[in-house]
């Protein structure tokens, strides 16, 4: 599972046995912002899944961004309904270093 703390709360209290397999999106936001700093770039862009548990993690990455003095000149949630608008949002930001945060299938969506 690699889903948001509150998911794996509340699957605690079905499934007594439960194991977490994977790590938090989240925990890799030090590195993230390691790597941004380490490239001496200054301005990123961020797109997600829309979803509850894409936009809290997106939103504890811009934060920690912003909070190291990276500017986050976009956070943009994408669906197949409104994907073309968040792309062209992409283009008309000239974003050029851009975090990306979907699920598997939605994935392949979004880079096909």
């Amino acid at each position: 599972f690699s889903h948001s703390t509150s998911f794996i709360s509340q699957a605690n209290e079905s499934y007594s046995t439960l194991v977490r397999l994977s790590v938090l999106d989240e925990n890799y936001n030090d590195a993230r912002v390691a790597f941004i700093k380490y490239n001496n770039w200054s301005h990123v862009a961020i797109i997600h899944q829309d979803s509850i548990e894409h936009s809290l993690m997106m939103a504890k990455l811009a934060k920690h961004l912003n909070e190291s003095n990276i500017n986050v000149i976009l956070t943009q949630s994408a669906s197949w309904l409104n994907l073309t608008s968040a792309l062209k949002n992409l283009q008309e930001k000239k974003a050029r270093i851009v975090f990306v945060n979907f699920d598997t299938s939605s994935r392949a969506i979004f880079f096909c």
